[in-house]
């Protein structure tokens, strides 16, 4: 500003008249350029002023934004609370312990190792007609195709063959012959030529022959069997059977002698 100064001052040695005209020349033109400058910051500042103001209404504005936001999130928590109150409390689910689940497996029924045969019921053995004698809650596996027998009026004889194989046979009559009350009292085991066979025999129920006194010493056997399972080529199963009823038995003799009591 210093070289600017001393163009507007000029020489203010001049004299005479031509003193004042420079004078207030250098007086205008100092005051043109000092003024037009301050005018032009004093516009930029009050440019800057509002556009801060401008900001800070938009942040008052996005600050109110976000608080109603939060106070939106905060009633939504405060719903999903009361809502969980007001459901009742569901008890959790215990989880059986080992010895639990012992009792559990020991109260539910094995599956039954013969299940692969059935009972038979009317026409479900082929072949011979069945003996008029024998028990009607004998067991004979369905499927059976009776091939031999033979009856009097206290026993009968009786073979069948069946598409079967040997342990689920065996499993059938050891099963069903003692949820019939009889009971095992004797059995061989073992193996001709790769295949296998058993027999045993069994009792059921007693009696006291005609004419005895009636004493327990004098109680016998009522029924007995016989019973075979074997295997037989090409597959399949043979089973024979000859059951005995003594009760009806030492009736028939009873009644040959007159029934007479000894």
């Amino acid at each position: 500003m210093g070289a600017s100064w001393r163009l507007c001052m000029g020489d203010l040695r001049m004299n005479g008249a031509g003193r004042l005209p420079v004078v207030m020349l250098a007086a205008a033109f100092v005051l043109a350029g000092c003024g037009g400058s301050t005018e032009t910051d004093t516009s930029d500042l009050r440019s800057e002023n509002k556009d801060l103001r401008q900001e800070n209404v938009r942040l008052g504005e996005e600050v109110q934004r976000l608080q109603g936001e939060v106070e939106r999130l905060q009633g939504e928590v405060e719903d999903a609370r009361e809502t969980a109150e007001a459901q009742p409390e569901v008890p959790e689910t215990e989880t059986p312990s080992a010895t639990q689940e012992d009792e559990v497996q020991e109260a539910e029924p094995e599956e039954s190792s013969g299940g692969g045969l059935a009972v038979a019921g009317p026409g479900d053995v082929s072949g011979e007609e069945l003996p008029g004698v024998m028990p009607d809650d004998f067991p004979i596996p369905a499927g059976a195709v009776a091939d031999y027998v033979s009856e009097t009026e206290y026993s009968f004889s009786l073979n069948f063959v069946i598409d079967s194989d040997f342990d689920t046979t065996g499993a059938f009559y050891d099963e069903q012959l003692a949820a019939q009350g009889w009971e095992e009292t004797d059995r061989t085991e073992g193996t001709v030529e790769g295949l296998k066979g058993v027999e045993t025999t069994w009792e059921r129920g007693t009696f006291i022959p005609e004419g005895s006194p009636q004493d327990p010493d004098y109680e016998q056997t009522k029924e007995t069997l016989t019973l075979g399972v074997y295997e037989i080529e090409p597959s399949g199963v043979a089973v024979e059977l000859f059951w005995n009823d003594y009760e009806l038995l030492n009736k028939d003799t009873s009644e040959e002698d007159g029934g007479e009591s000894s």
